[in-house]
C-alpha cells in the first residue's frame, strides 16, 4: 500500500495542483484554503517518503515543494493572457511531476530512472523558481507599493531556502551548506537592490539575477565537491557572460 501511494503521488500530486490553481484564478478569495492544501498533499507525500527511509534531507525537500507550488499561482495570477497562463500551468504543473518522480526513484531506485538525474532536475527547477520568485517580488514593489524591506526578507527566505536545496542534496557538510548558502544569497541581495531601482523590464531583472543565480550555485558546488577546474570556471563565466551581453543589448531602455 504505501508502494503503491507513493508510485501515484507523482502523477495525483501534479494533476491536483494544475486544477486547483485554475480554481484559484477563479476564486482567489480562497486563496489561504488553496495554499492549506498545497501544504497538507505535499506534507503527505513527504511523510510517506519519511516512513519509507527517513532522511533529514526529506523536509528540505517539502520546504522546496511548498516554495515551488506557491511560486507558480502566485505568478500564473500576474499574467494578463489566458493562453499564456494555460501554457504556464501546465508546463509548471509536468516540472512539478518530474521533480517528484525523481525524488520517487532516489528513495525508492526503482529500475524506471529518469535520463536526467534528481541533483540535475532540482537544479533546473530551482531556477526556474527563482526567476518567478524575483519576478514576482519585483512585480509587487514597482506595481504594487510593495515595501521594500518587506520585499528583502521574502527574498532573503525564498532564496536561502532554495539554494540550500541544492547544497543539501550534494550530501554535503550541513555547517558549509549553511555558510555557503549564506553568502551567495548576501550576494544576490546585494544585485537585488540595484537591479530594482534600473529603467528595465521586470523580466531583465529576473533574467540577469537568475544567470547570477545559476553561476554562483555551480561555481560553489563544483568547488565543494573539489571539482572546481580552470576549464569549468571558463566555461561557466563564458556562458552566463554571454547570456547577460545578450540581455543588456537586447534591452529597451526605459
Amino acid at each position: 500500500m504505501l508502494f503503491l501511494l507513493l508510485r501515484l503521488s507523482p502523477i495525483f500530486l501534479p494533476i491536483v495542483y494544475y486544477f486547483t490553481v485554475f480554481g484559484l484564478l477563479k476564486f482567489n478569495h480562497l486563496w489561504l484554503w488553496w495554499f492549506v492544501l498545497i501544504i497538507v498533499i505535499n506534507l503527505l507525500f513527504t511523510i510517506l517518503l519519511a516512513l519509507r527511509k527517513y532522511r533529514k534531507k526529506i523536509w528540505f525537500v517539502f520546504v522546496y515543494l511548498i516554495i515551488y507550488g506557491t511560486l507558480g499561482a502566485v505568478y500564473a495570477t500576474l499574467l494578463s493572457n489566458q493562453v499564456f497562463i494555460a501554457v504556464f500551468v501546465l508546463v509548471w504543473s509536468i516540472m512539478y511531476f518530474i521533480y517528484l518522480e525523481a525524488i520517487f526513484n532516489t528513495f525508492y531506485r526503482a529500475k524506471e530512472m529518469f535520463l536526467i538525474g534528481y541533483k540535475n532536475i532540482a537544479a533546473y527547477t530551482g531556477l526556474a523558481s527563482f526567476f518567478v520568485l524575483v519576478y514576482c517580488l519585483t512585480y509587487f514593489y514597482t506595481f504594487l507599493n510593495f515595501d521594500w524591506w518587506l520585499m528583502m526578507i521574502l527574498f532573503v527566505i525564498a532564496t536561502f531556502a532554495l539554494v540550500f536545496d541544492r547544497f543539501i542534496i550534494q550530501t554535503i557538510d550541513l555547517k558549509v551548506d549553511v555558510r555557503y548558502a549564506s553568502v551567495i544569497v548576501l550576494v544576490l541581495l546585494e544585485l537585488l537592490a540595484v537591479l530594482v531601482w534600473w529603467s528595465v523590464s521586470i523580466y531583465v531583472v529576473a533574467t540577469i539575477l537568475s544567470v547570477f543565480y545559476y553561476l554562483f550555485n555551480a561555481l560553489a558546488l563544483n568547488y565543494l565537491r573539489a571539482n572546481l577546474t580552470p576549464k569549468l570556471i571558463r566555461h561557466y563565466l563564458i556562458f552566463s557572460g554571454l547570456v547577460l551581453v545578450i540581455v543588456l543589448l537586447t534591452t529597451q531602455w526605459f
